[in-house]
């Protein structure tokens, strides 16, 4: 498993979570959870999460009277017509009228009121709002979480041969720096060390200064692992309060959409 899995996060299943992949589309995190059903994973104890949560409201044209009356009678004719039909198939209206003709009113009636409708309900706004459009929430990454009981599982049928893989890690760069670092630092050290025992350097001040270069070497390797476990204390308090903003937004959100229902 990859340094990822050591993650956990909490709350989002009623207990610890390891994130075992991250993907810059919802697609693609999609994609992997389908992959784990199809391999008779349980795909309940997983979840998506969306990293770095933005609402963006797409305007999609000038909403003027007229356009609002349009709209609202496309609807109206719609639903018209339906119940109309329905007024017809059941025989409902006596004398008994044709459903296609009782469709054919219901459309016009409720065409008119409709138009009716939107033409007041755009003039109640007062000019506030005189555009219409369609609002979404997007992520900069989408995590995959899994329980950590079925962590190791999940993460061997991501990575087995024609499985989704675990996607990009956009947030631990850091982490992948400091490792990088400490690896590179080490296999420095063998090289010195290999090199003094080709050349047979026994030389007292070689030996010292070998000796101080390795202890300095030493501090600087505490120093980048404490610099990892600072970053990965962070990327978690990250999480954390992505986690707040997106149960915000989507607060917002369902706040935004009722008030739009009332008007």
């Amino acid at each position: 498993m990859s340094r990822r899995d050591g993650q956990t996060t909490a709350g989002f299943s009623g207990g610890g979570q390891v994130l075992v992949g991250s993907y810059r589309d919802y697609a693609d995190a999609e994609r992997a959870v389908d992959h784990l059903s199809d391999n008779r994973f349980p795909v309940e104890r997983t979840a998506i999460v969306g990293r770095g949560l933005t609402s963006v409201e797409r305007v999609t044209g000038r909403l003027t009277t007229g356009r609002a009356a349009g709209q609202s009678a496309i609807s109206g004719a719609v639903l018209g017509a339906l119940f109309g039909w329905l007024f017809g198939l059941f025989n409902w209206v006596d004398p008994l009228i044709a459903g296609l003709l009782l469709a054919l009113y219901g459309a016009l009636i409720g065409a008119v009121a409709g138009a009716l409708i939107g033409m007041a309900a755009h003039a109640l706004t007062g000019g506030r709002r005189d555009f219409s459009s369609v609002g979404e929430l997007r992520a900069d990454s989408y995590d995959l979480l899994v329980d950590a009981a079925h962590a190791i599982e999940a993460g061997r049928l991501l990575d087995a041969e024609g499985g989704p893989g675990r996607g990009g890690d956009p947030v631990s760069t850091t982490d992948d720096a400091a490792d990088e670092t400490a690896d590179a630092a080490v296999d420095e050290k063998r090289d010195i060390a290999d090199e003094a025992d080709r050349r047979g350097i026994d030389d007292d001040t070689a030996v010292n200064e070998d000796r101080r270069d390795k202890r300095s070497r030493v501090d600087h390797d505490e120093e980048v692992n404490a610099v990892v476990q600072e970053s990965r204390r962070d990327r978690r308090r990250r999480a954390h309060r992505e986690a707040e903003d997106q149960a915000e937004a989507e607060a917002a959100a369902e706040d935004r959409a009722e008030r739009r229902r009332i008007v």
